[in-house]
């Protein structure tokens, strides 16, 4: 990917057919994004984004009923997905998903197994069921993670969070919730 900038001072964006807004106005095209990485150890990890490939873009098509008025139509523009592959390691290319929202951009990067399946997708999907795929799996993921926020929250509230040593690492564990008497 390769960013782009209509004029100075306005958001730096993808230059394919996603149109991915990247969450800048900077004077310096941005040079990674964060992603959430599914694989092992799971967490937050900056991409380069000139290693990520387009592959096709989830577009939400024609406007589609609501489901509370049947005379009120939803247009689901306001969210853009980009499928990218990235070729940070060139032995092993990863998919990728970008969502922009409003002034926000979220990304998923797939380990490499998943690379033969996301590909077939991508390009085997029309655009709005590619949107319908993007937009299922981004909504999951941050509402997983919002369940675990919550999680920890509450654990720490309780006193049930404690630090130990597990095999040379520090540690965060969980205590079991005591039950009620």
């Amino acid at each position: 990917m390769n960013p782009v900038q209509s004029r100075p001072g306005s958001y730096w964006r993808s230059n394919d057919q996603a149109d991915i807004r990247l969450n800048t106005s900077a004077p310096e095209k941005p040079e990674t994004i964060e992603v959430f990485d599914f694989d092992y150890p799971p967490g937050a990890r900056l991409i380069s984004i000139a290693s990520l490939r387009f592959v096709n873009a989830g577009i939400f098509g024609e406007s589609r009923p609501c489901s509370y008025d049947p005379e009120t139509k939803w247009s689901g523009n306001v969210y853009r997905y980009g499928v990218y592959l990235s070729e940070e390691n060139p032995d092993e290319l990863r998919p990728v998903i970008l969502q922009s929202h409003d002034d926000d951009v979220q990304g998923i990067i797939f380990p490499a197994y998943a690379t033969d399946l996301w590909s077939v997708i991508a390009v085997g999907l029309l655009p709005p069921q590619l949107w319908d795929m993007c937009h299922t799996i981004m909504q999951y993921g941050s509402s997983m993670q919002k369940c675990a926020e919550t999680r920890i929250y509450q654990a720490f509230a309780e006193g049930r969070l404690t630090k130990k040593e597990l095999q040379g690492n520090t540690c965060i564990e969980t205590l079991p919730i005591k039950p009620a008497l």
